[in-house]
């Protein structure tokens, strides 16, 4: 560099890879402006000797002078190419130019601080971006979802869900694998594994156990009132892998999304459009699963749906590169999480890397709907969907849903019932409330009638002016009988006091049918551990109550419990008589007639066996 090239520089002015100083007594602020350069474009020079006002007038130079440089640029951390050359002037001062250049990705540090140049000013970097760039430079070297899920063992995973991906890889002939293998064998075949460790990405696929110090993965699923999140319709929240919480989301969608259906002169079946392309919307969430920014504590994927729109929303900003123009058209993928996408890819649920948003483009336009509206906040992405034209439904639409037909069909074939006795046949994670809210809605239409009043209360199937009608009239007359002498324990002419054996109340019928399901799970499915029942079982349980009945199923010796603590696990018992059958079905008959009977009983201490009626005792005689 020469007298010239300096003059040069100095006309140019100072930027964001240039600085001018006085003389090296501003060592440290010019090797900061250095790290600056370095973390804002890689590379950038300071020249000593030039004043303020532009006037190239050296410095005084000695042989410590380039020592001092070199101690200065070894704080510069990760190291970076720093060359220092020297240009005498005519008046016999010195012009000293120290450049440097990125050896590789930052961010930079100066004496263990780091700096990031803004023009012509040279600031301390938040704490907020320097995490950020560091986490990006892990990511450069090796993906997030690679890396080792500290305090994590292969048996903390879904082994029926790890078999179930292997079926469907193979299936797809993306995976070469025995049916039967090890999960050991399959995670190595799926890369999930970091030598015999496994890997961040196992965990988010086939995690069982919810860790509050592992983001496995969070859902959250809220029907609004309106068009804001002012009120909530529904509002649910589950913790699971990635599949799992896949069918969540896609069962919720089927219950509250609804679908308007038209007849077609000269065909026999109805023409069902639903309010959103189904399969845009599966798109979408997948997309959010696989790009979503599982480093990000507290983050989750979301999906709101409202009155004229539906929400799809993944934590983390775009990657690097990616904006939401190039969303709309052809661009390369690049995927968040590598591992998690590729397994999802082997197991058929996405097709081709890159063309997830253009497939939900694609979809949206075969349906008749206007284009999704894709949105980087700067945390998070969100895909915005508008209704498919001529689906256009109401309040009262959601008896249309999928979950008010079924609703419909256990009326014609049940009868008239009460809340608590649908809900249990619906056998969905559903509150009371929701319910009842569809019930409402149900009567609104015309399609339900209501009969009686408080717990009394029994809904049918409406039709003409006949306010209920179903299959049993038996069960009409009880409603009335009931409403007109509540005094009474039963309907059908039995004793007072004494039930009839072939009714149960609604919570022995319901404890019933979920033990039998319980046995049924573990007879078809081999071993499971708790929350692997609890995620099957498809109702809103508590790990409590489901606790109490594995526990009441172990003492009746219709299961097994396999281990101990946190890795137990379940299993049918062998030769035992099934839910169902005779022997089962006494049994709990007798319990419950010993319960409606009136008899007092006496609870013994825990482990010291079951309850026993206790008699009255006499009374003393008195007199003669």
């Amino acid at each position: 560099m020469d007298l010239a090239e300096v003059q040069r520089l100095v006309e140019q002015g100072e930027g964001t890879t240039l600085e001018f100083k006085k003389s090296t007594g501003e060592l440290r602020a010019a090797m900061a402006a250095l790290c600056g350069m370095l973390n804002a474009a890689g590379r950038g020079k300071v020249i000593f000797g030039v004043t303020d006002d532009g006037a190239v007038v050296g410095q005084e130079f000695a042989e410590k002078t380039l020592e001092e440089i070199a101690n200065e640029s070894r704080k510069l951390e990760p190291k970076a190419e720093v060359t220092t050359t020297r240009l005498d002037l005519p008046s016999g001062r010195t012009v000293v130019i120290v450049e440097a250049r990125a050896a590789e990705p930052g961010p930079f540090t100066f004496d263990g601080r780091p700096y990031l140049r803004v023009g012509r000013t040279t600031q301390r970097m938040s704490r907020d971006e320097f995490d950020q760039r560091v986490a990006d430079r892990l990511h450069a070297r090796k993906p997030w979802d690679g890396w080792p899920a500290q305090g994590w063992t292969i048996e903390e995973l879904d082994a029926a869900e790890i078999r179930s991906a292997v079926r469907d890889a193979v299936a797809t002939k993306r995976l070469f694998a025995a049916p039967d293998e090890p999960p050991v064998q399959v995670l190595r075949r799926l890369d999930l594994l970091d030598g015999d460790r496994l890997t961040r990405a196992a965990v988010i696929l086939f995690g069982e156990n919810d860790r509050v110090t592992f983001p496995v993965g969070e859902l959250r699923l809220a029907r609004f009132a309106g068009t804001t999140k002012s009120e909530f319709l529904d509002n649910r929240q589950y913790d699971g892998n990635a599949f799992h919480l896949l069918d969540l989301a896609e069962r919720f969608l089927r219950e509250t999304v609804p679908v308007a259906s038209r007849f077609v002169p000269g065909q026999m079946a109805r023409i069902d459009i639903p309010r959103y392309p189904p399969l845009a919307v599966r798109e979408a969430l997948i997309n959010g699963l696989i790009h979503r920014d599982y480093s990000v504590g507290g983050g989750a994927l979301s999906l709101g749906i409202y009155d004229d729109r539906l929400e799809v929303t993944s934590t983390g900003p775009l990657p690097p590169g990616v904006t939401v123009e190039k969303l709309k058209g052809l661009h390369d993928s690049v995927p968040r999480n590598p591992l998690v996408a590729t397994t999802f890819h082997r197991r058929g649920l996405i097709e081709r890397w890159g063309r997830g948003t253009n497939k939900i483009i694609e979809e949206c336009e075969r349906a008749g709907c206007p284009a999704p509206d894709f949105e980087d906040t700067g945390l998070s992405v969100v895909v915005r969907f508008r209704p498919v034209a001529g689906a256009r439904v109401g309040k009262a639409m959601s008896a249309g849903t999928a979950r008010a037909d079924r609703i419909m069909e256990i009326l014609q074939r049940f009868g008239p019932l009460g809340p608590s006795a649908i809900l249990d046949r619906l056998g969905e994670p559903l509150n009371l409330r929701s319910l009842q809210r569809d019930l409402r809605r149900l009567r609104e239409a015309g399609r339900v009638g209501l009969e009686g009043s408080g717990s009394a209360t029994r809904y049918g199937v409406r039709r003409g002016n006949r306010r209920l009608e179903g299959r049993s009239r038996h069960d009409r007359d009880t409603i009335t009988t009931r409403r007109r002498d509540t005094s009474r324990r039963v309907a059908t002419g039995s004793n007072r006091g004494v039930a009839n054996p072939t009714q149960e109340r609604p919570q022995q019928a319901s404890e019933g049918r979920l033990e039998a399901r319980i046995v049924q799970l573990l007879q078809q499915e081999g071993p499971l551990g708790a929350r692997a029942l609890l995620s099957r079982l498809g109702v809103s349980v508590a790990m409590r109550t489901l606790q109490k009945y594995l526990g009441r199923l172990r003492r009746g010796g219709e299961i097994v419990a396999i281990g101990g603590g946190r890795g137990t696990t379940y299993r049918a018992a062998q030769g035992r008589p099934g839910r169902g059958s005779g022997i089962a079905h006494e049994s709990r008959t007798n319990r419950a007639r010993m319960r409606d009977s009136g008899s007092r009983t006496t609870t013994t201490k825990k482990g010291k066996g079951p309850s026993r009626p206790v008699r009255p005792r006499p009374k003393p005689r008195t007199g003669r």
